[in-house]
């Protein structure tokens, strides 16, 4: 989890996604609280984005977004995923979402 973090603090967002991905199914044995392991996810899918590997994003953010349903955050940074990859009906959706839920 240390190199996960100073991967991503250096910048090497695919190093930081691959490291954090692997964790991903260890995060409930750390022991931290259910925010912890969320910021541990959150940088995970911030890794993907900035690695360019927006199909991994795009996946993390639905299910982000399924679980987290009333996170604007997450609708909007999936909206702007979706954008990147060129499904910009779902990124309207994703965007509309976010506004419902703002409201």
């Amino acid at each position: 989890l240390c190199e996960a973090i100073l991967a991503y603090a250096e910048r090497d967002c695919g190093r930081a996604a691959d490291l954090f991905l692997s964790l991903r199914p260890a995060l409930i044995r750390l022991g931290a609280s259910h925010a912890q392991r969320d910021v541990f996810v959150q940088f995970l899918i911030e890794s993907a984005i900035r690695a360019g590997r927006l199909d991994l994003a795009r996946a993390l953010l639905s299910e982000r977004t399924l679980f987290k349903p009333s996170s604007v955050g997450s609708w909007s940074k999936y909206a702007a995923v979706l954008d990147d990859l060129g499904a910009p009906q779902a990124a309207t959706d994703a965007r509309d979402r976010a506004a419902a839920v703002r409201t």
